[in-house]
């Protein structure tokens, strides 16, 4: 049971993000977003080659996490336009596949 409500718990709070994120305002103010895992050994195979990627913000959570949402602990950190800028100077670059 611990298991069902977390999944779908934090699938929900992940839902909201994602209608939030679909207003071209937030989009413009926060055009990208950054995968993270939990960072420990749990951490599913199929979602650890994801973590430190960025996603444009069009793209919701479910998209780029994949089909398997059960034991999922992954987040997202939205990232403003402003530090965008500045890790694209870097070399960063957008995931263009999920």
């Amino acid at each position: 049971s611990e298991m069902v409500f977390r999944t779908n718990a934090l699938d929900a709070l992940n839902t909201g993000f994602d209608r939030q994120m679909a207003d071209p305002d937030l989009q413009e103010l926060f055009p990208a977003w950054v995968y993270k895992t939990a960072g420990d050994d749990r951490v599913g195979k199929d979602h650890r080659p994801k973590d430190g990627k960025y996603f444009p913000a069009s793209v919701t959570f479910a998209e780029a996490r994949g089909p398997r949402p059960f034991n999922c602990r992954c987040t997202r950190i939205p990232i403003t336009a402003e530090r965008w800028r500045k890790l694209e100077a870097a070399g960063a670059k957008l995931e263009t596949t999920w």
